[in-house]
């Protein structure tokens, strides 16, 4: 074989590599730009999941806030003092912001609820038990939810049956708000539940109902 032919062959070995090296490199690129999509598409469905079901959480824990209410205030007299609370010393209530006379207003706390009850409405859970919201492990990122019920715009109404000329009925408005957080300071013995950082992603929802109450 001459000098000049031997340098052809092996010129075009040489570059045939080159190519070789380049689509392997290339495919390893592509194969680990599908890897990162494929794992970055699993962290956005995951989180997905955990806002839904925040969400989801919110929404009952508001509905929980204005059946516990309804059932709070249609305890015998316990309707009556909370109403004339509002009455005689309106709350400043959420539901009421802005006007600029509150005529009444009853804020109803979901610690106030619970000592009408037999058991707390919701479970707070410990280190041992789960609690309402889920998860045992108060350390790592475990949920607490919490509910506040306003009652508001009093009209008078009439109950079938009763005698109007001795005792008062009276159609409110109440407004659950329903707030599910990351439960804070649980082992450093924090309590604040108004820092930024946790509230920052709370889940929040409202809803509102007419119940009655009376005799008042």
């Amino acid at each position: 074989m001459e000098l000049s032919q031997y340098l052809q062959k092996r010129q075009r070995t040489t570059e045939q590599r080159g190519a070789a090296v380049l689509i392997v490199a290339l495919a390893i690129m592509l194969l680990s730009g599908l890897g990162a999509w494929a794992m970055q598409s699993a962290a956005l469905v995951d989180q997905a999941s955990g806002y839904s079901r925040q969400a989801l959480q919110t929404q009952y824990v508001a509905e929980l806030g204005v059946t516990a209410g309804t059932t709070f205030l249609s305890v015998p007299g316990w309707g009556a003092a909370h109403y004339n609370s509002g009455i005689n010393k309106p709350d400043a209530c959420e539901s009421t912001r802005g006007q600029v006379t509150t005529r009444f207003c009853r804020s109803l706390y979901m610690t106030d609820i619970d000592k009408g009850m037999t058991r707390p409405t919701i479970d707070p859970g410990t280190t041992t038990a789960v609690g309402s919201m889920g998860t045992f492990n108060l350390g790592d990122g475990a949920m607490q939810g919490t509910y506040t019920v306003e009652m508001t715009d009093p009209e008078r109404t009439i109950v079938p049956g009763s005698d109007i000329s001795k005792s008062q009925y009276y159609r409110v408005t109440l407004s659950s708000r329903g707030q599910v957080r990351p439960v804070i300071g649980i082992q450093s013995g924090e309590t604040d539940a108004c820092r930024a950082g946790p509230n920052s992603i709370a889940g929040r929802i409202g809803l509102r109902a007419h119940t009655v109450v009376g005799p008042i």
